[in-house]
């Protein structure tokens, strides 16, 4: 988008991000500005770029790209307009992500801290009045918290939002 403002053509900007350190951005965009130097228009290699790449935000980029390309728009002004969509759908994203932690940290206090501590100052009070052997579960609650909390963190990255720069 700042190539393109700046009046750099966009076979320019293509093989300045396959050149550039963008990760596999840049290795896809390598073999689409080979396939130009090849020969084939820029609209089918970029479309071919969009079949190749799994990411949905990336083709749905290259899609639109492509539909302004070949109606004549400013490609810059929409490439401005696609990143002002991405950054909002990652700041919704980011939203409903903390919408959903709230509760699920709630829960974590809940279970992780009230329930073990005031649950074993309990038994521990019972168990001595009834001499019950509590030797057992002072080794079993820790391991079941330690499961517990095995489980609450895979399932706080799993719910995480893909966001990134």
């Amino acid at each position: 988008m700042i190539k393109l403002k700046s009046g750099v053509p966009i076979f320019n900007a293509i093989l300045d991000i396959a050149m550039g350190d963008y990760g596999l951005v840049s290795s896809e965009f390598k073999i689409a500005a080979e396939e130009i130097e090849s020969g084939i228009s820029q609209d089918i290699a970029l479309d071919n770029l969009s079949r190749r790449v799994p990411s949905q935000s990336f083709k749905r980029t290259i899609d639109i790209m492509l539909n302004a390309m070949r109606s004549g728009s400013d490609l810059a002004a929409t490439l401005d307009v696609i990143n002002d969509m991405l950054i909002k759908k990652q700041q919704s994203d980011m939203q409903a992500y903390a919408g959903e932690l709230t509760p699920l940290s709630m829960g974590y206090m809940l279970i992780a801290v009230v329930v073990p501590s005031l649950g074993m100052s309990v038994f521990l009070i019972l168990g001595s009045m009834a001499r019950i052997n509590i030797t057992f579960f002072i080794y079993f609650i820790p391991a079941l918290l330690i499961m517990f909390e095995v489980l609450f963190i895979g399932l706080v990255k799993s719910r995480r939002p893909a966001v990134g720069v």
